[in-house]
């Protein structure tokens, strides 16, 4: 019975090859776009599960109370470690790490920049980085050693074994490789080339060793691992108050535990509650393949009913002859799984052309794991519950005709389902606009941001990362730099223009009492303002003409937020400093650039840097004057590597996850449209046909062929517009409450709105047109001639 149910359905197939084409190619480009969407989707859950541990691990986080609102943070103060770890029995271990840091590693003639990071000795025993060579339980036990990624090993040792090897930091010490690890999954929330032990950090730091004992510096991250079956919520409660019982300044700072699921997912925080993340983005183009994916089935309803009339001459006749009603269903259900058994094949050979310019797309390296067993059970299930969906409405539908009346000519089949097809084309249309507004407005979004004044100017900027020589030689670096002509001014500050590293707390006279603020803080020295292309609003920069040591130069928005009319000369208490205010800025972007600026102070700190910016003159050589800034670098600076990035290119980044929601938002737009118009092509042909007879009637009578043209194409056209009347109020209050998680972002407003629905309807008109206009310009004699 099985092989007979397969050969009909074959025969259909090949009955109707334009229709079967169209259905086949709609859902396989339906069901590989959900796969390639999934594909990303798993990627971003699947981040840190790789640790063992992975549901007992948590990041502590910091929350207080400013006049601002009240701020999350990860930086804890050193004590808290200890004081964390003997809080609560429910934690087993608990590590502490600085927040990354950058180093040249040395090997013989061999200097390499390389991404690391510090970390206590449960580092390793919490975090279930494969541990290839050496003892994960002593690794980072001693404070001169050095653990390091297999691709690093490979970059110094080549095949030699990188044990007890020795590697030299930074010009400096020479420490003794006392572990190898598999390199840091791509899946990673830490990225890192290789790991020090934080004895070393606190050995060669002395502003660490001065932190030891200060709950009053917070610039650590710390991590915690839970015994089995401890209650994060009763060790939140052990852990909330540490703070403010040691330190009388922070009586509103209150810990807690943030879960290693949430880290890459649910990260941001707003006025100390999170509030999401890339959780929003993934749920959204979760949603979106599903969507994709009912079109496509919904391609394939549509034909099925609208073909109904060819079909239902078999269903009276086998009915006639005895087959029973759920033999149909089981049939049509069958055909429907094969079409779709079919689709899904060719649908995965797409996802495998595709896969690897959309990995570069989506800035993944993501594969189809065919050796997973779960993949085939959900590739199986997934193909029997599309198939069954699609086919459902047509199943049922085709075998509940009538024999005596099919077989008198007296049910017309196709028009008994044209009211549901109605409603289905409707709805595709109007998830297709849907998608098209969303993709102007994000569109709009981005260049609104990123065409916002950012302060300064960025052209001709680059960044160094400084070192240990680089600080002393400082003064004739810069100096040789600007002999070059190449240049025309360097700076030094604690972060680059494009981030913020630091915050500290403020006072000034007639503050509200009781308020505690909190302003970012930049710690430069001379030129940051000319470097960067600031310009001054008030007063002047910090100049060699003037001992500047208790000066400070604020920003607009700290002038607005303290209610200063006259700022120039007043005082502001800065880390129990008086500074006198001697320049006004205006707000600067450093941080997001969706978010008003927050006050923010310069303060006077040579001593205090992370990052040398350099500005380079204008000029067409762009090349030519780099190669100026690397010959002083290594003439000045020969130890160590020059590598260096444009400010622009770090200003850029800001904008990724919103580029790739864009980018994903435009493909998978177009591909949606692909499939309804796939399916509209489809039905404009079957309509065309069905109404052979009345066209070559029209024409007899004297229509022309635009007038029929437009007799065919006028329903659909009022589908469209329906379409666009259903999605576009939904695609206003979505998108609106989208954009509200930007405070800085556009207004809706009301033309992108029907420019989508009219791009949609010109689509829709072109491709029924064709068809239209085949029928109109067709011999009436012909159509006829069966009369």
């Amino acid at each position: 019975m099985l092989r007979n149910y397969l050969t009909i359905a074959f025969r259909n197939l090949t009955r109707n090859p334009v229709y079967s084409f169209i259905n086949i190619v709609g859902l396989a480009v339906g069901i590989a776009s959900s796969v390639l969407i999934l594909l990303w989707v798993a990627d971003e859950y699947s981040f840190d599960r790789f640790h063992v541990n992975y549901d007992r691990i948590y990041k502590v986080y910091r929350t207080e109370t400013w006049a601002q609102g009240i701020g999350t943070a990860t930086s804890l103060p050193y004590p808290s470690k200890e004081a964390i770890k003997n809080a609560s029995t429910g934690i087993k271990r608990i590590t502490m790490t600085n927040w990354g840091e950058g180093n040249m590693l040395q090997v013989g003639d061999k200097r390499l920049n390389k991404l690391g990071l510090s970390a206590s000795e449960d580092f390793f025993k919490i975090f279930s980085f494969t541990m290839v060579k050496g003892d994960v339980n002593t690794a980072l036990d001693e404070p001169a050693s050095i653990v390091i990624t297999e691709s690093t090993a490979r970059t110094f040792f080549n095949d030699r074994d990188p044990i007890n090897q020795m590697i030299k930091v930074d010009n400096d010490r020479e420490l003794k490789v006392t572990g190898v690890i598999k390199d840091v999954p791509k899946q990673s929330f830490f990225r890192f080339d290789y790991v020090l032990p934080f004895k070393y950090y606190e050995a060669t730091q002395p502003w660490v060793r001065s932190t030891m004992n200060s709950w009053d510096n917070n610039s650590f991250q710390m991590y915690a691992e839970l015994e089995s079956g401890a209650n994060a919520s009763d060790v939140d409660m052990s852990i909330k108050d540490l703070v403010k019982k040691n330190n009388t300044k922070a009586p509103t700072a209150e810990l807690f535990l943030h879960p290693m699921s949430k880290w890459r997912l649910h990260s941001n925080f707003e006025n100390g509650k999170n509030t999401g993340g890339m959780i929003e983005y993934v749920q959204l183009f979760t949603a979106i393949a599903i969507f994709v994916l009912v079109i496509a089935c919904i391609n394939f309803m549509n034909l099925a009913t609208a073909r109904s009339e060819s079909r239902a001459r078999e269903v009276g006749i086998r009915k006639s002859v005895g087959s029973r009603r759920k033999e149909l269903i089981f049939q049509f259900l069958g055909e429907s799984v094969m079409i779709t058994l079919i689709s899904s094949i060719l649908a995965f050979v797409l996802v495998e052309l595709l896969l690897p310019s959309y990995n570069i797309l989506v800035n993944k390296h993501m594969v189809v794991n065919y050796s997973n067993p779960w993949l085939w059970t959900i590739a199986v299930a997934g193909v029997l519950l599309i198939g069954i969906f699609s086919g459902s409405y047509p199943a049922f539908y085709l075998s509940a005709f009538q024999p005596v009346k099919v077989l008198k000519g007296k049910v017309n089949a196709g028009k008994g389902a044209s009211a549901p097809r109605k409603v289905l084309v409707t709805l595709q249309f109007g998830f297709s606009i849907f998608l098209i507004i969303g993709t102007i407005v994000i569109y709009q979004q981005i260049m609104h941001v990123k065409s916002r004044d950012i302060g300064y100017d960025r052209e001709n900027l680059i960044e160094i990362w400084t070192n240990g020589e680089l600080e002393k030689n400082f003064q004739t670096i810069r100096n040789e730099l600007v002999r070059t002509g190449a240049v025309k001014s360097v700076c030094k500050s604690n972060s680059p223009i494009t981030s913020i590293f630091s915050n500290n707390e403020v006072e000034w006279a007639g503050m509200p009492s009781g308020q505690r603020v909190s302003f970012s803080t930049i710690a430069t020295e001379y030129d940051y303002t000319e470097t960067m292309g600031i310009k001054m609003l008030e007063g002047r920069d910090f100049s060699r003409s003037h001992v500047d040591s208790l000066s400070v130069v604020i920003n607009k928005a700290a002038v607005d937020f303290m209610g200063m009319k006259n700022p120039i000369g007043q005082k502001i208490k800065y880390n129990n400093m008086d500074l006198e205010i001697i320049g006004v800025i205006p707000n600067i972007v450093m941080d997001s650039p969706y978010h008003p600026v927050e006050p923010m102070t310069l303060v006077f700190a040579p001593t205090w840097s992370s990052t040398v910016t350099v500005r380079l003159n204008k000029t067409a050589d762009l090349k030519g004057a780099i190669n100026k800034v690397e010959s002083v670098f290594k003439k000045l600076n020969p130890n160590y590597p020059f590598e260096f990035r444009f400010a622009d290119s770090d200003f850029e980044r800001k904008f990724e996850n919103i580029n790739l929601i864009s980018r994903l938002a435009t493909v998978f737009a177009s591909l949606a449209i692909f499939i309804t118009c796939l399916g509209l092509f489809g039905l404009a042909a079957f309509t065309a046909e069905q109404r052979t007879k009345e066209v070559g009637i029209r024409k007899v009578m004297g229509a022309s062929v635009s007038s029929l043209v437009l007799l065919i194409s006028k329903d659909f056209s009022r589908l469209v517009i329906f379409g666009f009347l259903i999605s576009a109020p939904i695609a206003w209050w979505f998108l609106t409450n989208f954009l509200e998680r930007y405070p800085y972002r556009i207004a809706i407003v009301w033309w992108m709105l029907p420019l989508a629905g009219l791009g949609a309807l010109v689509l829709a008109l072109l491709i029924v047109s064709t068809q239209a206009l085949k029928a109109a310009v067709r011999n009436p004699a012909k159509s006829l001639r069966s009369e």
